[in-house]
């Protein structure tokens, strides 16, 4: 899944970026950040979903890399909320590809994007029904 040029556009306008980075490894262009957002790691739960707050270290249109003081092991997948400069948050469902913990007991996570999230199942899953965040990762769920 990649972000349309619009979608990344919002985002850039919508958080301030360093730079952007070319590392010969990758196939698309990311760009240096240091915002929050808003993540939720998908897994099997009788409650809701609980959010959490990761740092951004970079981004580009078919993936993120991300800091947080939770560990996250790699093929974990998550909903990554991004910022928007002209509408509601941009909602993605991610695919942890990889983790590696830092001095300062932090992990440097690396997703790929999968799909775009449906707002009111976010909301659904926050309010006590994961069943709605969980269908975008069980095969043959209904969605």
């Amino acid at each position: 899944m990649q972000l349309t040029a619009e979608q990344f556009r919002e985002v850039l306008s919508a958080v301030r970026g360093d730079k952007t980075r070319r590392d010969e490894k990758r196939n698309m262009p990311r760009v240096a950040l240091r915002t929050r957002v808003q993540v939720v790691i998908l897994h099997a739960t009788d409650g809701p979903m609980k959010p959490q707050q990761f740092w951004i270290r970079d981004f580009s249109q078919t993936g993120i890399g991300l800091l947080s003081s939770a560990r996250v092991v790699a093929g974990t997948h998550m909903v990554i909320c991004l910022p928007s400069s002209s509408r509601q948050p941009i909602c993605i469902l991610a695919q942890v590809v990889r983790s590696q913990q830092v001095p300062g007991n932090l992990h440097i996570i690396g997703s790929r994007f999968i799909q775009h999230v449906d707002e009111a199942d976010l909301k659904s899953a926050l309010s006590g029904k994961p069943e709605a965040l969980l269908q975008y990762i069980t095969p043959g769920a209904a969605a």
